[in-house]
């Protein structure tokens, strides 16, 4: 495994002890022989710095991010929001009949409720299938507990790319690719946001914060 001086993808100087690059996060050391040895009868493909094929994953240096969350409370269920707003938008809109001097205030209202209805639709479909929901402008995640509540939240990880001496924090931001863990020192340094993979949500309302 060779040793590099300085990043071979944007030339920036590795810092000391470092795997990852701290301004692309390109790998440090070139990939090894990718070991066999716990991948009978499979094959083993390592292409590039982020896609591995087969069973074996020794050749994977990366410390694993440590997750927690920064803040959380209880929020309505984003389906109640969603049924409240569509029954207010209809209500709305047949008000604008009765009342045909506040047709156009009514007509906004009803307009800014559909809106929030069919966000809190989707919002809804994500904590169904996903378990969590990110919002977008960093507002925060919902997270679907066990017990099926829905809480509003913010989760935070250690940037595995950042050196010892510079740590990073990592916060989920929405992308056109999906909600995705973004580092504060470096938006290089990002990684796909997947909610199972944080640690149980604790209901306890004493514990919100």
């Amino acid at each position: 495994m060779s040793h590099l001086a300085y990043c071979p993808t944007c030339q920036n100087p590795y810092s000391k002890g470092a795997p990852y690059c701290s301004s692309c996060g390109n790998s440090r050391y070139s990939a090894p022989a990718v070991d066999q040895s716990n991948n009978a009868g499979g094959t083993n493909m390592h292409a590039g710095r982020d896609i591995h094929l087969g069973d074996t994953e020794r050749w994977d240096t990366r410390t694993k991010a440590v997750m927690d969350r920064d803040a959380k409370r209880p929020v309505w269920p984003a389906d109640r929001i969603s049924a409240i707003s569509g029954i207010m938008t209809i209500a709305s809109f047949l008000g604008i009949g009765w009342l045909p001097d506040l047709t156009a205030p009514l007509a906004l209202f009803a307009m800014a409720l559909g809106i929030v209805t069919l966000l809190a639709f989707a919002a809804g479909n994500d904590l169904r299938t996903y378990g969590t929901h990110v919002l977008p402008l960093r507002w925060g995640t919902l997270e679907r507990a066990q017990d099926g509540s829905t809480w509003l939240t913010d989760p935070v990880a250690a940037c595995p790319w950042c050196p010892k001496d510079r740590p990073g924090v990592m916060h989920v931001e929405r992308s056109p690719s999906g909600p995705q863990w973004v580092c504060a020192n470096s938006p290089n340094h990002h990684d796909g946001f997947d909610g199972t993979q944080l640690p149980t949500l604790p209901t306890d309302k004493s514990e919100v914060s």
